[in-house]
């Protein structure tokens, strides 16, 4: 890790453009975390469930059938009020470092495709506070691999072009399953993938919710529309001869146990 970590995803414009344009995984994390539960003799839903950066609550969406009742928080405001317009789960502005809750209330955290973005030993230590004994830890993420079917020069592209352009702002180290997470032991974990039908139009709208666009957006190094009118020149010869790609998606899921 080098360079200061700033959080890119807290703007009203980063929100925005995070609910338009990131595909909801919920279903395959959902499916995917219910079989691992199965596997460690959980049938039950748990009672109290902290979905942790919860962004625009697509993560929230994975957790919420599996409590009886789900809290999200997030350090933007902008984000936990889009959050805060379905169903079904409490909402909270809150940083994961600075938790707004009492000793043991919850006997499932979750945290989905964001724990490099939060400080390590600040989150353990409210992990610990917030947590029951026995309690469980969903450590789970979702991401764009760059792969289109039946394309291999997109994944050179990615590379060579893109990431080279707008290259991943500083972060904290992701996390590494399986591994122990501190006094929570790793129990089991998954991989999965899924495929996401993308216009060249879908495809620019989420890659600028990345962090690698958002930061430079958020930054006034270069204005939105560039950023999009450079994308849409560079992804119009993968959709020459067809109006939708199939992108891989991949994700895991890994439990650990307090």
């Amino acid at each position: 890790m080098t360079g200061q970590i700033v959080n890119p995803f807290a703007s009203e414009g980063a929100a925005a453009r995070y609910e338009r344009g990131r595909p909801d995984y919920s279903p395959h994390a959902r499916r995917t975390t219910r079989a691992l539960l199965r596997s460690q003799g959980v049938v039950s839903p748990f009672q109290r469930a902290l979905d942790v950066a919860c962004g625009t609550g697509i993560s929230t969406r994975a957790l919420q059938p599996l409590a009886l009742a789900t809290v999200g928080i997030d350090a933007s405001a902008p984000m936990i009020q889009l959050a805060s317009q379905r169903e079904g789960a409490s909402y909270v502005r809150a940083r994961a470092e600075a938790l707004p809750f009492s000793v043991g209330v919850f006997d499932l955290v979750a945290v989905g495709s964001a724990i490099h973005w939060l400080d390590p030993e600040a989150f353990r230590t409210e992990l610990n506070r917030v947590a029951m004994p026995g309690a469980w830890l969903l450590i789970h993420g979702h991401r764009w691999t760059g792969v289109l079917a039946a394309d291999d020069r997109f994944r050179a592209w990615m590379i060579d072009r893109y990431l080279t352009r707008y290259p991943p702002p500083p972060r904290h180290r992701g996390y590494r399953p399986p591994a122990d997470y501190g006094a929570w032991r790793h129990r089991t974990w998954e991989r999965y993938e899924h495929q996401v039908e993308m216009t060249s139009d879908r495809l620019v709208d989420y890659l600028t919710t990345q962090s690698n666009i958002l930061t430079v957006i958020e930054s006034g190094a270069e204005p939105e529309a560039d950023i999009r009118g450079w994308l849409r020149s560079e992804l119009d010869p993968f959709f020459s001869e067809r109006p939708v790609g199939s992108f891989t998606m991949d994700g895991y899921v890994a439990l650990h146990r307090r």
